[in-house]
């Protein structure tokens, strides 16, 4: 029954995807939405989104689902100032709306649309890139605490391949070459997961200015919504309506079973009920490794006023 319930369900993201059409095919008419796998945004688009008047894409630089991504590492990096023309072109092909791909379209319920929002958590190490190339697009970037987004993959069983940093030369000449044998010689997979978060959240907080990006944080979600969504909404320039708040509450496509939104538990501290206290440690090491124990520490909350001196 599954077997045949996925099948229709393919049946008819197939012909929805046929009958989809983009009125607007201008690349900034666009929201982009970015973070580390297991932050929160596919719950952050579902709240901007929550009157479905925009084309939602899920996940387009994912090379494994889409085939014209498959030139992109999982995680792929980009200087700031390279010429990429193939990520250009595909970044246009999407932000423009001309993309037409099954795993992009999962979630969209939208046949019709003039404005469309990207949700990506594989762009963060190429945001600044971004921003150079459309200086007038909506960027928000939301984190999360590492220990919550590494359980939340241990849960869900996600593979993380820290292979693929070690495979980019410039990644690892701007800034990985100090850590080269952390991420080779990582093996349990909190610790892996640990390691993701940390690359995919230094490297953007260093080569972006605060000015470039809405910056976000999940816990200053849940815990002050209407204040966090209605600046949300000053920095997109979209009226704020109480009604929006009826969507916070209610769990993303991808929340898994065990997630707190689905069980009520602590949405901020639930993690620490199931990290041990060597992951707690390791967490703790790794972040001041990286150099980002100023941000996230022991304490569930975020040091919000701290994200911006990294660069110095």
């Amino acid at each position: 029954m599954r077997r045949v319930r996925g099948q229709l369900f393919q049946a008819k993201k197939r012909l929805h995807d046929q009958w989809l059409l983009d009125l607007n095919t201008d690349s900034h008419n666009a929201i982009f939405i970015a973070g580390t796998a297991r932050s929160g945004t596919t719950w952050l688009t579902n709240i901007i989104n929550y009157r479905n008047e925009y084309r939602y894409i899920f996940e387009p630089f994912y090379p494994a689902r889409v085939p014209a991504a498959q030139f992109l590492a999982g995680r792929q990096y980009v200087r700031p100032d390279e010429d990429n023309p193939d990520l250009l072109a595909l970044s246009e092909h999407i932000l423009s709306g001309q993309i037409r791909n099954t795993w992009t379209a999962r979630y969209n319920k939208r046949i019709v649309s003039q404005k469309r929002i990207v949700k990506a958590i594989r762009a963060n190490m190429f945001l600044k890139w971004l921003r150079g190339h459309y200086p007038t697009l909506p960027i928000v970037l939301l984190l999360r605490h590492p220990c919550a987004v590494a359980n939340s993959w241990v849960v869900k069983g996600y593979p993380q391949q820290l292979s693929e940093f070690l495979a980019q030369p410039a990644l690892m000449e701007d800034f990985l070459e100090p850590h080269r044998d952390v991420l080779s010689g990582a093996t349990d997979p909190f610790e892996q997961a640990l390691l993701v978060w940390c690359v995919e959240t230094l490297v953007p907080l260093i080569q972006l200015d605060p000015g470039d990006i809405h910056l976000m944080f999940y816990e200053q979600l849940v815990r002050e919504p209407e204040q966090e969504i209605k600046r949300l909404f000053e920095y997109l320039k979209l009226p704020y309506d109480p009604a929006i708040m009826d969507q916070v509450e209610v769990p993303s496509q991808t929340s898994h079973s065990e997630s707190a939104v689905v069980t009520g538990s602590n949405r901020l501290a639930g993690w620490r009920e199931h990290v041990s206290q060597e992951h707690h440690s390791c967490a703790l090491e790794l972040l001041k490794r990286f150099g980002l124990d100023t941000i996230y520490s022991d304490d569930p909350l975020p040091d919000t006023q701290a994200v911006w001196n990294l660069k110095r």
